[in-house]
């Protein structure tokens, strides 16, 4: 075959197989913020075509892409104009009835809601073979795991300090074993003192508190801090550990998370 001939036909090649490989990378919709990070951080943004209008206003690298609404007022007739392949949810995002919906259209609804940074690194891993992303996603997980080892490492003690880590106050809410920040406080060297609550976000009382005592209470108000300080018998307000902390990516399961953490780990051993 002469040289130009065979030139033209590796370009052509070339180009069929990259055409095809665009063809078969899943559009992609995501209703939730750390899902949302994931896709970004796999490095399949431009398979994004639409977001939350907080995440648009939350990742400038998003500002071009159609506005899906906000939780609880997402649009269904928006998302499926959009033709997406995957839709990406909170389990809480949309109802059960508009997923059923949204699947009978073919297209592909994946909820999670991971309660443990295991199950966030098993997230990952699989988003990544959904979007065609399997390669990126395993090593993206792989280095998740290997910072929150050396984190767990550096704030190892032998005794984990007691938390209170306090949500709102009337009602009173705090985390149980089924929130994933129960674990990132365990990276840190402490314990939640309602690790034994199976639930997410359990109701608890000021008596169930002071009885268990906790060396440091955190909390994302400093209103709820402040309300402490007249229960002088706490070890965390004795002891002045009463902890202000207001990153919101240590409720946002993602690889944003670990960064949140390294500072929660910093100001729980300060």
């Amino acid at each position: 075959m002469p040289i130009k001939r065979w030139v033209s036909f590796l370009l052509l090649f070339v180009t069929v197989v990259a055409y095809g490989d665009e063809l078969t990378k899943p559009k992609i919709i995501s209703l939730t913020p750390s899902f949302t990070d994931m896709v970004v951080d796999l490095g399949a943004t431009d398979q994004l075509v639409g977001a939350s209008i907080l995440d648009k206003q939350r990742l400038p690298v998003l500002k071009s892409l159609d506005s899906i609404g906000n939780f609880g007022s997402y649009s269904l007739e928006k998302i499926v104009s959009l033709k997406p392949d995957i839709v990406l949810i909170w389990p809480s995002a949309i109802n059960l009835a508009q997923q059923q919906q949204l699947s009978s259209l073919g297209i592909k609804v994946i909820s999670r809601d991971p309660q443990t940074l295991s199950d966030l690194g098993n997230d990952i891993i699989y988003l990544g073979k959904q979007i065609g992303k399997e390669k990126e996603g395993e090593q993206l997980a792989k280095r998740l795991q290997e910072e929150l080892v050396q984190l767990k490492k550096q704030y190892h003690r032998e005794k984990p300090l007691t938390v209170f880590y306090q949500i709102w106050d009337k009602p009173m809410y705090t985390i149980g074993k089924k929130q994933i920040i129960n674990d990132a406080l365990n990276i840190c060297g402490a314990r939640n003192i309602f690790d034994d609550i199976d639930l997410s976000a359990p109701q608890v009382d000021i008596e169930s508190v002071l009885a268990r005592n906790p060396q440091v209470i955190i909390s994302s108000k400093q209103s709820l801090l402040n309300s402490w300080r007249s229960w002088t018998n706490l070890s965390a307000v004795a002891n002045n550990k009463l902890i202000l902390f207001q990153d919101d990516r240590i409720a946002r399961p993602s690889t944003e998370m670990v960064e949140a953490i390294k500072k929660l780990c910093i100001q729980i051993n300060e």
